[in-house]
């Protein structure tokens, strides 16, 4: 009966902080990610030798980058896949309520606490505890997550007894936890503790080409959840995408996709609203007028014109997914230009130079 109640009331709160979008676990890795997909399945091998006992997991990454994503991917795809999944942002937790909501309460441990209730700690009991932005808890309550990490115990406020808990903790933050460490706003030891299987998500600018393989997987997301046919990404919406510096990251890029579907007339996306706007965007008259970049010198032992030529044509190629016309209308120049290059002949002169 004791056990059953105790299931109960564990149930209770997971329902509280369940999350049900299954679609999100799906993850696109693409070239730029693939070190990090490697580490992952990693992580997951020695999850799968140990399948108890798991060591934290420490992610870290600009907002927007993916790191409530991959801490969802990581736990289903683990042994601990069937058990509780507990997600909380510790930067939402009022500072007077966070130790109870973390370890839980016992009956008239302070006022209104006219029944005991159980902590995210014992909710998560057996599955995974996801923290996010855990560097927002106070000094105090970092020094309780690191007595559970180690003891794999923890004790409700106002109770003296030591409940064990079977907790794989996922922990990540949206700043370098070394320099916050050095600036004295983090536990050295709790840093420590954490920094075993660290995982780094580089922000959406550095991804290259990636940026538009997972912009296309987006849209179709999006479309079919709209239930709309699916749109295409025109050469001109393809450079604004690419050009864009994403200060939001994967959250942003997945709200302009969105806004764009659901607002732009033409049956493909171009996306004016990015070169329409100033200050994170990058204008596609900077992204061009700024080339080859104001830091760029030119070797001493000679620089390749054509080659460059050749590689800038194959790059309009590539991002007008190998149409000719859109190509050439990217790099401002003729057809037979691009095709000179692709074959190696040179383009007719036009008519008043033959003349």
């Amino acid at each position: 009966m004791l056990e059953r109640a105790r299931r109960a009331r564990q149930s209770a709160r997971l329902d509280e902080h369940r999350r049900g979008d299954a679609e999100g676990q799906a993850l696109f890795f693409g070239a730029a990610l693939a070190g990090l997909e490697a580490q992952l399945q990693k992580i997951l091998a020695a999850d799968r030798r140990m399948e108890t006992d798991l060591p934290p997991v420490l992610i870290q990454g600009e907002t927007g980058t993916g790191k409530t994503t991959i801490a969802r991917w990581l736990h289903q795809q683990g042994p601990r896949a069937a058990q509780p999944l507990v997600e909380v942002n510790c930067s939402a937790l009022p500072e007077t309520l966070a130790e109870s909501e973390l370890f839980g309460h016992e009956r008239g441990a302070f006022t209104d606490a006219r029944t005991g209730r159980i902590g995210l700690f014992e909710a998560a009991n057996g599955g995974s505890l996801f923290l996010d932005e855990l560097p927002s808890l106070s000094p105090l309550l970092q020094a309780k997550v690191l007595s559970a990490l180690e003891d794999r115990r923890i004790r409700r406020v106002g109770g003296n007894k030591m409940i064990p808990v079977d907790v794989r903790v996922i922990a990540a933050s949206n700043r370098d936890l070394q320099e916050l460490v050095a600036q004295g706003r983090f536990r050295e030891d709790l840093y420590h503790r954490l920094d075993l299987y660290r995982i780094c998500i580089p922000p959406l600018r550095e991804r290259g080409e990636d940026i538009l393989k997972l912009a296309e997987l987006l849209v179709r997301r999006i479309c079919r959840r709209h239930r709309l046919p699916v749109r295409k990404i025109t050469p001109t919406g393809a450079l604004r995408l690419r050009s864009h510096r994403w200060p939001g990251n994967v959250r942003e890029l997945a709200h302009e996709l969105e806004r764009a579907i659901v607002f732009e007339e033409s049956e493909e996306l171009s996306f004016p609203q990015l070169e329409r706007r100033g200050g994170a965007g990058v204008s596609l008259a900077t992204a061009t007028s700024g080339f080859p970049g104001p830091d760029f010198v030119l070797p001493p032992t000679g620089f390749s014109l054509e080659d460059t030529i050749h590689r800038l044509v194959e790059l309009a190629l590539k991002q007008a997914g190998g149409n000719v016309s859109a190509a050439a209308r990217l790099l401002g120049v003729s057809r037979d230009y691009v095709r000179y290059h692709l074959s190696g002949r040179k383009p007719a002169a036009p008519a008043e130079e033959r003349s």
